[in-house]
This record gives structure tokens, C-alpha cells and sequence, in this order.
């Protein structure tokens, strides 16, 4: 009589998709956690972008003749609000800039004239609008 010898070294079928299926599991949250990642990674950029612009503004207005600084007050959402265009990873944003100019004129006669400069700057990410507000202020020199 010959005696058959079964040896059960290795994976059935059914292990084997177990396997797979278990690793996509894995991979997919991985997957997610990293476009998450990514996405608060782009959002913090194009923010850190709308700073500098901001700050690069307001030192233009710092360097600038006080009396050739005239009061305004334009939202960044009006329709004459100053439009830059930036890209930022490989998106493009176009970010709309509103400013405020009030002077506030010294009434004891001493010269000590003020303007007050406040810039904003709007920008829409996936469908949300930010914004980022700045304010100087500014005094005529004697």
C-alpha cells in the first residue's frame, strides 16, 4: 500500500486575499492620512503667502511720502479691491486686497498727525474664503 504524504507548507487561496485585502485596508489609511497632510500643508502655505503679501504692503505704505497717502477704504471684496495672483505649490490663488487709509489730525496744533493704514487680504481655498488683517500706523514727520 503507498501512503500519501500531505505537507501543508505555504498559503491556501483564501489567506492569501485575506492578506491583500487587509494590506489595501492599511495602505488606504495611509493614503488618506497623507492627501490630509497635504491639504492642511497647501492651506498653511497659500495663508504664509497672504502674510508676506500683506507685510509687503504695508511697508510699501511705511516708505511712502505721508502726505501722498490718501484716505481710503476699499473691503477686499468690493468689486475695486486690488487683485495679485500667486502660485502657491501647484495651485494658483488670486488673492483680492482691500485697504483702509483714516488720518487722524492733531488738534493741539503740535504736528502729531497719524494715519491709520489697515490691509486686507482675501482669498478663496476649495470653496472657503480666508482672510488675513494688518493694520500701522504711520506719523507725519516733523
Amino acid at each position: 500500500m503507498v501512503q500519501i504524504v500531505k505537507q501543508n507548507k505555504g498559503f491556501t487561496l483564501i489567506e492569501a486575499l485575506v492578506s491583500i485585502f487587509l494590506l489595501a485596508v492599511v495602505f488606504l489609511g495611509l493614503l488618506t492620512g497623507l492627501i490630509l497632510t497635504y491639504n492642511i500643508s497647501t492651506k498653511n502655505e497659500i495663508r504664509n503667502q497672504a502674510i508676506k503679501l500683506t507685510q509687503e504692503l504695508l511697508e510699501d505704505y511705511r516708505s511712502t511720502d505721508f502726505d501722498s497717502i490718501t484716505d481710503t477704504n476699499i473691503s477686499c471684496t468690493d468689486n475695486s479691491a486690488t487683485t495679485i495672483t500667486r502660485k502657491v505649490k501647484n495651485s494658483t490663488i488670486t488673492y483680492q486686497i482691500g485697504k483702509k487709509i483714516v488720518t487722524h489730525t492733531d488738534t493741539t496744533g503740535n504736528g502729531l498727525d497719524v494715519k491709520e493704514i489697515q490691509i486686507e487680504t482675501c482669498w478663496d481655498y476649495k470653496g472657503k474664503q480666508y482672510k488675513v488683517t494688518m493694520n500701522t500706523l504711520i506719523k507725519r514727520e516733523p
